[in-house]
């Protein structure tokens, strides 16, 4: 009775755990767990037959498990990025953003908190794997002995021929017995992959990269209609489209954007607007950064990795050699990037450690937007006597969950204060990157709120700027929620200047005055900026 007791309860635990949803899943928690898995239904079936072949042996559990743990992996990141990143799941990509997983999760905490989350994310998978294989173990060690073993092998090939035949039928006929599997959506995958040459990244890149170069031949590089000119890309982080196309959307920005445009034009300033398209959608800011900068299409890390050692031209390496200091500004990156910094043209980095911020901790990036950029005014923009100056700047208040708001300071001399930010932030939201933020109450009034903070503070960085400038003020992908009212991959970007000639070739290529777009431009591919750019402020000399 004890070892039947335990067969039923290690089953019922495998069930659960192989079928329970993800938070970020739509629908009842329990849906998914009154159906079968037919994956694992499979899995077992397999060991079961090994276990009647061999007998009971540690290592077939053992096995078993990491079968199953792929099952769930898989099945984890195939229900998140959809959610997350508005696209299917990538697995030959995908891993590559472990890494920047792991920095999502641990940035902002102190040494011993980082460390606190690897130790426990260990001791998870440990735990686990043990539950799993402690599951498992009554099953198969019953399964060896032929008489049980026979019959539970015929009842799960029975399950599987079932779920098969109920998994071919057309989909209006299919029962709801059974969840999808994890193993078909993979194998499709790595048919997919291998049939498509997406694994050739060599392949891909060259003709992107291809594309780049034929798309600059025989444009003009001298960018001599920037002489003395400041030039700053700013990117805001999550600001897209989606945010022009809600009915809520549309609701904050009747209520806020025309006091930032006031703000922005009654000081002299003159702006233009449009939409541009990014190949991500959710996250992987770095990707479309490099879109714009270099003109090539960016859509994986793997591309991303060939697009550092590829030396392609990039907008800084060309404004460097027009005689432009050139500055990456990245708040949020904690080390050094030398690969970056030499392939992109950068004479110098500021990164976290070069702002001396003492206020509040925010929810990503640590200090607000604000402070970071009046260190930048202070410390690159304001002297009268230095060579133009290239920023690249990236933005870190508008990045999700949005859960803490930092005050604007209308005095610019203050944000950089001791303790300037020391006080209560404008605005919390209980919530964190671990929770389903996309869901929770009152998440798209804190993203209006973000971006609104955003396109004040670069409107307010632009009005401190007293040398000519031209700043480029664009998002970076579409945010990490549910875009019902917008599925395209579409960003909002302003040109703002204290030259209102430096705006012409802009309004040529059909941008709108004003700091809101036109509702349905159509939208430029991001990586036709660079030469088109290139094109519209040179003065016609090609580089060798």
């Amino acid at each position: 009775m004890k070892r039947a007791l335990a067969i039923v309860a290690g089953l019922i635990a495998l069930h659960v755990a192989s079928t329970v949803r993800f938070q970020w899943q739509d629908g009842a928690w329990y849906a998914d767990m009154l159906r079968l898995n037919p994956d694992v239904v499979m899995i077992l079936a397999i060991a079961v037959a090994a276990a009647l072949a061999a007998g009971y042996r540690a290592w077939l559990t053992h096995l078993t498990v990491l079968t199953i743990a792929f099952v769930l992996v898989y099945r984890l990141g195939e229900t998140a990025v959809p959610a997350y990143r508005h696209r299917p799941f990538d697995p030959f990509n995908d891993v590559l953003e472990l890494e920047g997983l792991h920095h999502l999760m641990t940035h902002g905490r102190s040494a011993f908190a980082q460390w606190a989350v690897r130790i426990g994310a260990l001791l998870g998978i440990v735990l686990a794997w043990l539950g799993l294989f402690v599951a498992l173990r009554p099953t198969l060690r019953a399964a060896a002995r032929p008489a049980f073993g026979f019959a539970l092998l015929g009842v799960l090939q029975a399950i599987v021929v079932v779920a098969w035949l109920d998994g071919a039928a057309p989909e209006r006929d299919r029962s709801r017995v059974y969840t999808t599997s994890v193993l078909a959506a993979a194998a499709a995958e790595a048919d997919d992959l291998l049939s498509t040459g997406r694994w050739n990244v060599r392949e891909r890149f060259a003709a992107y990269s291809a594309k780049a170069r034929a798309r600059l031949d025989g444009v003009p590089t001298d960018l001599g209609k920037l002489d003395g000119v400041d030039v700053v890309v700013f990117f805001i982080e999550s600001y897209g489209r989606c945010i022009y196309r809600s009915a809520e959307g549309r609701r904050a920005l009747d209520d806020w954007l025309p006091t930032i445009e006031r703000e922005i034009t009654g000081g002299g300033l003159h702006v233009a607007s449009a939409f541009a398209t990014m190949s991500v959608s959710g996250g992987e800011s770095s990707l479309a950064h490099a879109e714009l900068l270099t003109g090539t299409t960016v859509d994986t890390y793997r591309i991303f990795d060939r697009l550092l050692r590829s030396g392609l031209p990039t907008l800084p390496a060309l404004l460097r050699a027009h005689g432009h200091r050139t500055i990456s500004v990245h708040p949020i990156m904690e080390h050094a990037w030398p690969e970056g910094m030499a392939f992109y043209g950068f004479d110098a980095a500021m990164f976290n450690d070069a702002f001396p911020y003492q206020g509040r901790s925010y929810h990503w990036g640590v200090m607000p937007d604000q402070f970071a950029l009046a260190v930048l005014l202070d410390r690159e923009f304001r002297a009268t006597d230095r060579a133009p100056c290239f920023a690249h700047y990236v933005s870190v208040t508008s990045h999700a969950p949005w859960s803490h708001l930092p005050p604007y300071l209308p005095s610019w001399r203050d944000a950089t204060a001791p303790n300037a930010f020391a006080g209560e932030p404008a605005r919390v939201i209980p919530v964190s990157l671990s929770d389903d933020f996309r869901h929770y109450p009152g998440i798209l009034d804190a993203y209006h709120d973000a971006i609104r903070y955003s396109l004040r503070t670069a409107g307010g960085f632009c009005r401190e700027l007293t040398r000519p400038f031209l700043v480029l003020v664009l998002g970076d992908h579409q945010p990490p929620l549910d875009l019902p009212a917008d599925a395209t991959r579409d960003v909002p970007i302003h040109a703002i200047t204290n030259r209102p000639e430096l705006l012409e070739p802009f309004r040529t290529r059909g941008w709108t005055d004003g700091l809101r777009p036109t509702d349905d431009a159509p939208a430029f591919a991001a990586p036709t900026f660079l030469a088109d750019f290139l094109r519209d402020f040179s003065n016609g000399t090609t580089a060798k």
